[in-house]
């Protein structure tokens, strides 16, 4: 019991430290990391499937795995833009979703309209300012995983 304690504790000061590094690191360094480290993983996984027998998807795992090492900046930017695309997209199919809604109008209306319209507005930033969106990403994520990281020392600690 006492190890499964001194673990949580581990993992929340972790963490923590994680979400410090996120708001005061380097970013550009820190996205190299983060998509390296998601190649290494999915090479991982293609021997794994080598070693079960599956040769096509060893294949494919591979070509994704170096690319994604050899042109990191360049899978990063291809997935930005297809989530802005995508937040664009939801952000639209979410405002016509209100406007031929049978909401009252008024006030519910205006509630309703306002988490499309910030969509619509993140998708667009992300799309035309790829570097101030990731600024922003990296912010918010620091200070969630910081928040996370506190709230679960102080249930191992209460424990």
């Amino acid at each position: 019991m006492q190890n499964r304690r001194i673990r949580k504790i581990l993992i929340a000061i972790v963490t923590i430290l994680i979400g410090v590094l996120f708001i005061f690191g380097d970013r550009g360094q820190l996205l190299n990391w983060l998509v390296t480290g998601a190649a290494i993983c999915l090479l991982i996984t293609a021997i794994a499937d080598l070693i079960q027998g599956f040769v096509p998807l060893f294949v494919v795992k591979v070509v994704i795995g170096v690319a994604m090492i050899l042109l990191s900046w360049l899978v990063v930017q291809v997935v930005l833009y297809v989530i802005a695309i995508l937040l664009i997209l939801y952000g639209i199919l979410g405002i016509l979703q209100v406007l031929v809604s049978p909401i009252p109008g008024g006030w519910r209306k205006i509630l309703a309209i306002i988490s499309p319209i910030l969509t619509l507005a993140i998708g667009i930033c992300l799309f035309f300012n790829q570097g101030a969106a990731i600024n922003w990403v990296f912010l918010v994520g620091g200070i969630l995983l910081i928040l996370d990281g506190i709230f679960s020392l102080v249930s191992a600690v209460a424990e």
